[in-house]
């Protein structure tokens, strides 16, 4: 079995990541992980895409599943 080494773009300090959240936030999305470095300690920042997932109760307000072939109709 092959692991995966993740290719780390910058080491952000702690008060860099504070004084530049966003373009880390932007970075560990675009560019992958990020560390966030202090003196004794290492935090590894990832961004992980999220989808809403849809409630039982409106999924089956709106019909359910499908069946091969059908349509959905609003």
């Amino acid at each position: 079995m092959i692991e995966r080494i993740p290719v780390v773009q910058k080491v952000w300090s702690i008060d860099e990541a504070k004084d530049a959240f966003d373009e880390l936030l932007s970075a560990a999305d675009t560019e992958g992980e990020q560390i966030i470095a202090e003196p004794d300690r290492r935090y590894v920042l990832v961004a992980v895409k999220y989808e809403k997932k849809t409630s039982a109760k409106d999924f089956l307000r709106k019909g359910g599943p499908l069946t091969e072939g059908e349509e959905w109709t609003d």
